[in-house]
């Protein structure tokens, strides 16, 4: 299953003289958006966070000129501060920092769109250049950091986390985000106490009760995972991570009828997001309780996850296979768990290779009851 992790890509605010005049489409739930100037995330209580251009965010709920999302802190976000997430957005950052060349802030903005669009070269030199401009900068290190993190060199990673620390003792998404790079390699001990901290630091962001609660789904620790959960619900109702989370820490102690609620929020949350899809699939192909199996249902929700990760997914297709398998399609099933091997990562293949014995032999897969 699915266990998503939640990566924070932190800048600091910045004051920009350009002012953009961009159209303003049509937004659904689901959507990725990049802010393109400083604004504040807001509630009738008053001003809850702020963004700054570069930050991408995905929409929660859209009503009228208003977006719903979250840094970790949620509230409303003009339309007008945002364009979609694609090659243009890049174009906006870059006019911004043709006229402010000198704020470091821009580079560590446009580096976060480039990841976002799959080239973590551009985004790298995008780091460099903003620590280049401000050596005394925790933020500048910690994107650079996160980007390490992306590429899977978690030694560079940690680096540059030690030295946002190092100049920020009290900086929280450092210390989340090398949590996430300790997890990454295995260090769930060293995680925990990461994660922790930044949740001393900032108890209010959803996000690192999220990764926390990820760490101890890892370790088998569900009760507490299940608990950091409920805080990032609480404080985020609308994200639908926390809910697909909280779904698989169900799952795994078998309270499969809350784990279907969960991960049904999730889907209404964010229908474009193929991880809940996916989760919902695991449960309906290969639960211990026949009761919650449905084949059909499970074809059609791990077909869907296929779809959203355009059909190159190891475990999406492993997960379609198993679908495939409860609902008798054994062809299929070898077909499917065929091409998730061939994607797969070397760690994964002895897994996937027992399930497609078991579908050659035709025999389903059950998930085991722990």
């Amino acid at each position: 299953m699915f266990a998503s992790n939640v990566l924070i890509f932190v800048t600091a605010l910045s004051t920009l003289a350009l002012d953009f005049q961009v159209p303003q489409p049509e937004y659904r739930p689901g959507d990725r958006v990049v802010v393109i100037r400083d604004a504040e995330l807001k509630l009738p209580s008053g001003v809850v966070d702020e963004v700054w251009p570069g930050l991408v965010l995905k929409v929660g709920v859209v009503n009228d000129k208003w977006l719903w999302v979250s840094n970790g802190k949620p509230g409303w976000l003009d339309k007008s501060e945002v364009v979609p997430l694609d090659a243009k957005a890049i174009d906006h950052l870059s006019d911004l920092i043709a006229a402010n060349p000198e704020k470091s802030r821009l580079y560590s903005g446009r580096a976060a769109v480039w990841r976002e669009l799959g080239n973590l070269e551009r985004a790298l030199a995008d780091c460099t250049n903003a620590i280049r401009l401000a050596p005394r900068s925790a933020e500048a290190y910690n994107n650079r950091g996160f980007m390490w993190t992306e590429k899977e060199d978690f030694e560079k990673a940690i680096a540059d986390f030690d030295r946002a620390i190092a100049i920020d003792p009290n900086h929280a998404p450092a210390y989340d985000n090398r949590g996430l790079a300790w997890g990454a390699q295995g260090d769930y001990d060293k995680a925990l106490a990461d994660h922790t901290q930044a949740i001393e630091l900032d108890s209010t962001n959803g996000h690192y009760h999220n990764n926390r609660g990820n760490v101890h789904s890892a370790q088998g620790d569900y009760e507490k995972a299940l608990a950091d959960f409920k805080d990032a619900i609480r404080l985020d109702p609308h994200e639908a991570v926390g809910y697909n989370n909280r779904g698989n820490a169900h799952y795994f102690l078998k309270n499969y009828d809350k784990a279907l609620i969960d991960f049904n929020e999730a889907i209404r949350l964010d229908p474009t997001d193929p991880v809940a899809y996916n989760s919902r699939a695991v449960l309906r192909a290969s639960c211990p309780d026949e009761t919650f199996r449905d084949g059909a249902k499970a074809i059609a929700d791990a077909t869907k996850a296929c779809e959203l990760t355009e059909w190159n997914d190891p475990e999406a297709l492993d997960t379609l296979a198993a679908a495939q398998a409860e609902a008798g399609h054994f062809t299929e099933a070898v077909e499917y768990a065929q091409k998730a091997l061939d994607l797969a990562d070397e760690n994964s293949k002895p897994d996937l290779q027992s399930r497609l014995d078991l579908y050659r032999d035709r025999k389903p897969f059950r998930q085991p009851s722990r």
